[in-house]
């Protein structure tokens, strides 16, 4: 009994890892498209950014793309780091992914965010998919130049 324990727990991180993985590979990409898919249709994602893109307002997952699109264009991302306790488990399988975003803007102005995302568990109508959505992404400026 231990042993599926154990196998369960194993495959649930590295779901987890695929899942954190294609955060960073939406944004080191600068592609909306991938964030979308992480995002839950048909839902509300809350969005919340410091200037220099200043953004704060729940969006649908077409609005957030739209909008990812406009900022991948405008501050193309130059680093993409997950810091310190990468995962925070909170109740009921939420999770907080933890990163710094590095990016330039079109005025070669650079800037870096923290930016958290909060992932809930959401079913999922397709097989095969991810069980976690994005349900909240939220940034702190962390600077105008980097260290």
């Amino acid at each position: 009994m231990t042993h599926v324990g154990l196998s369960l727990l194993a495959l649930a991180f590295s779901l987890l890892n695929a899942f954190t993985r294609e955060i960073q590979n939406a944004f080191l990409g600068n592609d909306p498209r991938i964030l979308r898919s992480l995002l839950a249709p048909d839902s509300y994602v809350q969005i919340s950014l410091p200037p220099p893109i200043g953004f704060s307002d729940q969006v649908s997952d077409e609005q957030a793309f739209l909008l990812f699109a406009e900022i991948f264009s405008t501050a193309r991302t130059s680093g993409f780091y997950p810091e310190g306790d990468v995962l925070r488990t909170l109740n009921r399988g939420a999770f907080i992914f933890k990163a710094r975003w590095e990016f330039l803007t079109t005025n070669r102005i650079p800037g870096a965010f923290r930016i958290l995302f909060y992932v809930q568990v959401r079913p999922s109508p397709r097989p095969g998919k991810a069980l976690w959505k994005i349900t909240q992404i939220r940034a702190d400026r962390i600077g105008t130049g980097f260290p």
